[in-house]
Parts: C-alpha cells; sequence; structure tokens
C-alpha cells in the first residue's frame, strides 16, 4: 500500500514539474505592459478611412545606456476617439501615454492618450 502512494505522489510531481515548465515556456517571450509617457515620430498607414496600422518611432538619445537604435512601437488607440486622433497626427511629433508591452519581440502600445509635441509655444512640422 505504501508503495502504491509513493508511486502516485512521484507522478503527481513529475505531473506539476511538467505543467510549470510548459507555463514557463509560454510566458518567456511576453513582458508585463507598463504605464509609459513616449516621444516620438508617429507613422499612419491607411485603409481608405481607416487606420490599417499605426507607428511610433522614438529616437534614441546620444548618451543613453543600453540604446543604440530607435525603437518603433506598433500602436493602437484604446477607444475610437483615440485611434481618430492618431490618424489626424500622421507624421508629426508626438506624446503617448499608455500601456507598452512586449510580445514575441514586437513592441506594442495600446494609447490611452495623444498630443501633438509643441516647440516653444509653436507646433512641430
Amino acid at each position: 500500500m505504501k508503495l502504491v502512494k509513493e508511486k502516485r505522489m512521484k507522478r503527481m510531481l513529475c505531473g506539476l514539474v511538467a505543467m510549470a515548465f510548459v507555463f514557463s515556456t509560454a510566458f518567456a517571450g511576453e513582458k508585463e505592459a507598463k504605464k509609459v509617457d513616449l516621444k516620438g515620430l508617429l507613422k499612419i498607414e491607411k485603409d481608405g478611412d481607416k487606420v490599417k496600422s499605426a507607428t511610433l518611432t522614438v529616437a534614441c538619445k546620444a548618451g543613453c545606456k543600453g540604446c543604440d537604435k530607435d525603437v518603433a512601437y506598433e500602436v493602437t488607440g484604446k477607444n475610437e476617439e483615440v485611434t481618430k486622433k492618431l490618424a489626424e497626427l500622421d507624421g508629426k511629433e508626438v506624446e503617448i501615454k499608455g500601456e507598452a508591452a512586449e510580445k514575441e519581440g514586437k513592441k506594442t502600445l495600446t494609447a490611452d492618450a495623444v498630443k501633438e509635441v509643441k516647440e516653444n509655444g509653436k507646433k512641430t512640422k
């Protein structure tokens, strides 16, 4: 009887270890979303009047540690109003507040708010 219980316990332990391994590898390429405030150049690709895709390119600042090239985020609006505002600001320097995440090497940004960046009270080109 004791031998049967030991075998069952070993099988259960092996099953738990296997499940832990599966879950850890499934989420290894995914980073948790975090609140951010990013500034960069917004490019919109449209299909008729609809926004097909939006990309925010954040320039690498000189002297930035661990940064050797510009970073591009695939942007989606939190709601229809934000998506419409994104479309209006195509080709402009913008500031976007939202949640950034990374999944399978792709950086994404869900925009809560977007506004055009102004320098000295003047809108950028």
